[in-house]
């Protein structure tokens, strides 16, 4: 039963959440250490009280999961997001903390033409689109409501990042035969971590740059 479970995760690893597949990997080792003891103490029941354990275990962390995946996109949410950004913030001082802000352009009229049902799979689309497109060390989250950001590790990989989004969108509005087309705004910052940093702080300097990105986008729409 143990060896089923490893190798059933290290067979389905691709689709594992990569923040999931080490605590359940962890799951049969309760349950090895209750054999043993079982083992070398003759009458000491502690088998079950392992496999007891192991499922509590993995039920708090699927809980704590769940608390902070978006239940619409399945990326994480703005809960995970604060997490992350305040441990890269307390452990990266002097660093530097490149972030990106997207959200869809003209998605009340997505809502308002099409339905809110067109709205969420514009949602569900889009978050699908990022997801596919970021490296391995990124991170992307739904910040709320149409809105995701971009957490990566070097300046020179949001120019790349950016492009990518936008090849695969354009793909995407190609190939798909919905009645509207798929567009996003982006702004980009670099943001250095000091002592005094705040989340705050960070998330002003990225809504700044998406929103000079929608003017000039709207700028050269009207020209």
């Amino acid at each position: 039963y143990m060896v089923y479970v490893v190798v059933l995760l290290f067979k389905n690893k691709s689709i594992v959440p990569k923040n999931s597949f080490y605590p359940m990997l962890f799951f049969p080792l309760p349950v090895l250490m209750g054999m043993l003891i079982q083992l070398f103490h003759y009458g000491i029941v502690t088998t079950w009280a392992g496999c007891a354990f192991s499922v509590l275990l993995t039920n708090f962390h699927l809980q704590n999961e769940m608390m902070k995946t978006d239940y619409l996109t399945n990326l994480p949410n703005r809960l995970r997001l604060d997490s992350y950004l305040k441990m890269r913030i307390n452990r990266d001082a002097g660093k530097t903390l490149v972030g990106l802000m997207a959200d869809i352009d003209d998605f009340k009229y997505i809502n308002d033409t099409f339905g809110h049902k067109a709205g969420d799979d514009a949602l569900i689309s889009l978050a699908e689109i990022f997801k596919n497109s970021i490296g391995y060390t990124d991170f992307v989250a739904r910040y709320g409501g149409d809105e995701f950001v971009f957490i990566l590790s070097d300046i020179s990989d949001g120019a790349q990042l950016i492009n990518k989004l936008k090849s695969n969108v354009a793909q995407f509005n190609f190939y798909s035969n919905l009645p509207y087309k798929l567009e996003f705004s982006v702004g980009m910052t670099s943001y250095r971590i000091t002592d005094e940093s705040t989340l705050d702080d960070f998330y002003r300097h990225l809504d700044a740059e998406m929103y000079d990105n929608k003017k000039t986008r709207k700028k050269v729409m009207i020209s």
